[in-house]
């Protein structure tokens, strides 16, 4: 895991979290990376459908604010547009996701969304040794996974598999739930 947390220390873009430093002890690898607070577009898009089934704000005032600043729609289309250019970065050069759900997307305080939660990623550049692991393993979550991956037990190693579960981010965006 600590090739694909160095390929991701080389990711410099304001939708994909900061990694600061990645390295080892004699015991335990690490990773720092920037402080993302959140909220997570999961619980933006929950607090959205609360709204619009009529019942009562949450009580958390980030969650709050961020909820309402992407209530109209032109507003979750620059959110989708951000993290449809982390993610094209991403893949150029050569870091696939492979979990990119609701959960992995924070708003930083300024409510820029980033890519966070890269514990699944793979990095195409990888050794031999270390991507054998990493593409013979389905992985990522269910709701978000491209057909093809669960029928075929392919295993999400392919720029496609992120753009399908992007899909699905988008959708739930604008219908507030999961197709």
């Amino acid at each position: 895991k600590l090739n694909e947390a160095r390929a991701l220390a080389q990711i410099e873009h304001p939708g994909v979290v900061k990694v600061h430093e990645v390295g080892e002890t004699d015991t335990h690898a690490y990773l720092a990376m920037e402080l993302v607070t959140g909220p997570s577009l999961r619980a933006v898009l929950d607090e959205l459908a609360r709204r619009s089934a009529g019942l009562p704000p949450a009580p958390e005032p980030g969650l709050g604010a961020m909820a309402e600043r992407l209530r109209p729609y032109s507003a979750r289309i620059a959110v989708l547009r951000q993290l449809a250019d982390a993610l094209a970065t991403c893949h150029d050069q050569g870091v696939l996701h492979r979990d990119i759900k609701p959960h992995n997307i924070l708003f930083d305080a300024q409510g820029t969304p980033k890519l966070i939660d890269f514990g699944l990623a793979h990095d195409a550049r990888a050794d031999e040794d270390s991507r054998i692991g990493l593409t013979q393993n389905l992985v990522g979550t269910a709701a978000y996974l491209a057909p093809e991956q669960v029928s075929d037990n392919e295993t999400g190693a392919d720029p496609r598999s992120d753009q399908f579960s992007f899909g699905i981010v988008a959708y739930e965006c604008f219908a507030l739930k999961n197709p």
